[in-house]
């Protein structure tokens, strides 16, 4: 049996040829602790002009290599990928992941999908907050502007950019004052009794649930969306299930109101929907589908119903939606007296040292926190009952 023969390596060009020829066929050179391919043993001159500008891209630290021309639609593909990697790992939330796909949508319809990232300048990113919608608010553009550099950060930290992107002052987020005096001028996201009477009263029963879980556990349009029947202890009358926002543990003492609501929506739907089971979706729409979409067509039909009915009723604001029921606890439970507990309800994130040693909260603590808001909405209970 005859042996491959293998190749012999070239001998250099000249003694002060700075490269070396590797033994897979190219000319290479070791630089902090990296081995740099510089080009093929045939063309000795290309792979010193090579190195040349490698090492000097390297001593400015830059990468060796200049990134191919990525374009927006490359940028937002490839970072939305890894979003939906990680959410599917537990390092972000899946709604950080769907906040992601907003961010690049937005970048994709001001730029066009063609437009190479390296072109963009700090004029560009002036343009596109120039471009926001009047309609939104300090704390939408705030969002959107920390959401866009996060995605040129990542590309510039992942070898898309061959340098940190420059944004401008033109690109700067809102201040906190303003953000501030804007709320402020805005009517308070808060439903008084008398409105919350008036809204169940008119809501139809899958509604009439959701607004008492709002008002109760504090749950907003996807909670409500995502609640199942197996995360309710029917015989303690316990709702427990981390926020899928943030994964912080939360839980809830139902009312005997919240009660008897979710199971009129259940007993409903034994008969429009057969093929039920304990773990299946509290709350579905006439076509079995789930109320809040946030994966495709982000349609909040909670949102567009709760608007409807508070039209309806006579109550609407613009910016005080169903969400707002959330808000309505957090103001009305915090007389309480036990904040840890409201927060606890809520699922909010305390970052304090106590909250990490912290392992467990009283069942009692967290009913007495629901039982505050369920006294005041009771002692305002229409004469004539519901």
């Amino acid at each position: 049996m005859v042996a491959k023969q293998q190749s012999k390596k070239p001998e250099k060009p000249r003694p002060d040829f700075p490269l070396y020829a590797h033994a897979r066929g190219y000319w290479c050179k070791s630089f902090g602790g990296k081995k740099y391919n510089c080009g093929p043993w045939g063309d000795p001159a290309a792979a010193e002009r090579n190195w040349l500008e490698i090492k000097a891209r390297l001593e400015r630290g830059e990468p060796a290599h200049l990134p191919e021309s990525i374009t927006v639609k490359v940028m937002c593909n490839r970072y939305q990928k890894e979003q939906n990697r990680r959410a599917s790992m537990g390092d972000v939330s899946p709604a950080h992941a769907r906040e992601v796909r907003g961010y690049c949508v937005y970048l994709l319809k001001h730029f066009g999908a063609r437009r190479e990232i390296a072109t963009i300048r700090k004029e560009d990113f002036a343009a596109i907050k120039a471009s926001f919608p009047e309609a939104w608010t300090l704390r939408s553009r705030r969002n959107h502007i920390l959401g866009i550099r996060s995605i040129f950060k990542w590309a510039w930290q992942n070898d898309l950019l061959s340098e940190p992107p420059k944004y401008g002052q033109l690109f700067s987020v809102p201040t906190k004052r303003a953000m501030r005096n804007e709320k402020a001028d805005k009517p308070k996201k808060l439903f008084s009794a008398d409105q919350i009477w008036s809204l169940l009263q008119e809501a139809r029963p899958q509604m009439h649930a959701m607004i008492w879980l709002g008002l109760n556990a504090a749950y907003g349009n996807d909670d409500c969306s995502e609640l199942r029947e197996s995360w309710i202890d029917w015989d303690e009358c316990w709702l427990s299930r981390p926020r899928g926002k943030t994964g912080k543990d939360r839980a809830a003492w139902l009312w005997p109101e919240t009660i008897a609501a979710i199971r009129a929506v259940l007993d409903g739907q034994s008969h429009a929907f057969k093929n039920r089971t304990a773990g299946d979706h509290v709350f579905l729409t006439r076509t079995g589908k789930l109320w809040v979409d946030r994966n495709g067509t982000n349609r909040d039909s909670i949102g567009e119903q709760f608007r409807l009915l508070a039209r309806t009723v006579g109550c609407y604001q613009k910016n005080v939606g169903f969400y707002s029921l959330r808000h309505t606890f957090a103001t009305i439970a915090s007389g309480c007296g036990d904040q840890i507990a409201v927060d606890h309800v809520m699922g909010h994130l305390d970052s304090g040292m106590s909250a990490h040693y912290r392992e467990f909260i009283e069942r009692e603590r967290v009913v007495k926190a629901c039982d505050h808001v369920r006294m005041w909405i009771l002692s305002e209970r229409p004469e004539a009952g519901l």
